[in-house]
């Protein structure tokens, strides 16, 4: 383009493509779980030269028409936009687009995609953490997820993924759930699936998860001990933890040491933690792996900790 300056000299200006995009945010709306939702962008050219552009996706839940073309100055493109929704109710999904140009100023340019699967009731919480149980407690912790209905929605039915946990009653207005009692130490997660008599296929899920702690418990759980370029075992670390109610720890017990062991508290962290040291004297011959087992003074409580042998004396 040549353009005629005031002393009458010809100013030469280069043309070049100018992307405008309709929003940078698609919010495509509701629809049923599984179902592709659908909207539109618009890519226009506001500069005086061809815009060439090509769209990427960011997963294969999305679908685009067309994909890639050229815009004459002053035109537009209208864009299909398809996202398919997760087929659990309640959800949300949420992806981006990458709009890829020769126009100088916007080489690349994202859009974020967002839509959501409807739901039959809404439930609160979405989520439960029974949390901290101690093991063999007599009594289960329980929760109360209310229930808010759509209108015609008669009867709520529940289901349970694994045996983790159990419902206590069930009525259209909220949900008793407990975990069950005698689980074993460690963490169990597992969800409570409610769904509309008749209409399996719109599941609202609440995950669920509670951990199973033991009375006294050494972290961590086992050790490796190795021996130094002189041949004498290293010094190792550990804390024991109890778990046992408002009872502050006493006295650490080594059942089963032999009497090359020594065992010192290094530090107490609260009333309810401390940092132990082993250090083993010369003249014992270690298996591969040895149990300690250990006892707390003041709750009777017991623990083991597990020592594994290594013969890497080279070791830095």
């Amino acid at each position: 383009m040549l353009l005629m300056g005031r002393a009458g000299v010809v100013d030469s200006v280069e043309a070049s493509p100018l992307l405008r995009l309709s929003r940078r945010v698609l919010d495509l709306g509701e629809g049923d779980p599984g179902e592709i939702v659908r909207g539109g962008l618009v890519l226009k050219n506001e500069g005086t030269a061809p815009l060439k552009f090509s769209i990427l996706r960011s997963c294969g839940c999305t679908d685009l028409s067309p994909t890639d073309g050229v815009i004459a100055p002053g035109g537009k493109v209208d864009v299909s936009v398809g996202l398919e929704l997760f087929k659990a109710t309640g959800s949300e999904r949420s992806t981006s687009l990458v709009v890829r140009t020769n126009d100088p100023k916007n080489r690349e340019v994202r859009c974020t995609l967002v839509a959501r699967s409807n739901s039959p009731f809404q439930v609160t919480p979405a989520y439960v953490d029974f949390g901290d149980v101690l093991h063999g407690s007599p009594v289960s912790s329980s929760a109360t997820i209310a229930i808010e209905r759509e209108q015609g929605v008669t009867k709520i039915l529940t289901r349970l993924t694994n045996e983790n946990f159990v419902v206590q009653s069930n009525s259209n207005t909220e949900v008793h759930v407990s975990h069950a009692k005698h689980l074993p130490a460690g963490r169990h997660s597992g969800s409570l699936q409610l769904f509309i008599k008749g209409d399996e296929k719109r599941v609202v899920r609440v995950p669920l998860q509670v951990n199973i702690t033991v009375p006294l418990v050494s972290v961590p759980s086992s050790l490796v001990i190795r021996k130094d370029g002189t041949g004498r075992f290293r010094k190792v670390h550990w804390i024991v933890i109890s778990n046992n109610g408002s009872a502050a720890l006493g006295d650490l017990v080594a059942l089963n040491a032999p009497k090359q062991f020594l065992i010192e508290k290094v530090s107490k962290i609260g009333d309810k933690r401390c940092r132990y040291s082993l250090v083993i004297a010369p003249g014992w011959e270690p298996p591969n792996r040895f149990t300690l087992e250990l006892e707390d003074s003041a709750s009777k409580e017991r623990c083991d900790l597990v020592l594994v042998f290594s013969d890497l004396s080279q070791e830095p």
